[in-house]
């Protein structure tokens, strides 16, 4: 779902995305999630 969601908002903004946590990430968020969030980031970046 995290994978989905970042794909589509790069999508969304022809590649000019800036994946970014925001301000922050609250203490409920699931590991999963920031893992998931943090793969995909880094493989668009490389």
């Amino acid at each position: 779902a995290v994978e989905q969601a970042l794909r589509r908002c790069e999508a969304e903004a022809a590649g000019n995305y800036i994946f970014a946590a925001g301000c922050e990430i609250t203490r409920d968020t699931a590991h999963e999630n920031v893992h998931a969030f943090l793969a995909c980031s880094q493989e668009n970046c490389a």
